[in-house]
């Protein structure tokens, strides 16, 4: 009789550790379930982060394009100007001396 009182507790027993390791597995599932949701919610926030900061990169890169084509006008406008100043001086310097307004003559209409 000892015997089956054994046999009896022990599948009592392993009834406990089976019915134990059921609700052990369910649990580790719905951990392994909300891990899984918090994943997949982390990765569409940042999806969504990726997306905005690719759009102001566009953005920014396009501003940047902006800025040198104005600088690279700048420059031009500046060298033409300065050519322009070049120009003028050396024509006064070889206009006559005549003149007392120091503009060109052909300009007023008092070509001589």
């Amino acid at each position: 009789m000892r015997g089956d009182r054994s046999f009896a507790g022990a599948t009592r027993n392993g009834s406990q550790v089976r019915a134990g390791g059921a609700r052990s597995e369910e649990t580790e599932k719905r951990l392994a379930d909300l891990h899984v949701r918090t994943l997949e919610e982390t990765l569409a926030r940042q999806a969504a982060q990726i997306v905005a900061l690719e759009k102001q990169l566009v953005e920014a890169k396009q501003q940047v394009q902006d800025i040198a084509v104005k600088a690279i006008e700048g420059a031009s406008g500046s060298k033409a100007l300065s050519h322009v100043n070049q120009i003028a001086m050396e024509q006064a310097k070889n206009r006559p001396q005549g003149n007392k307004d120091g503009l060109i003559p052909d300009l007023l209409g008092d070509a001589p």
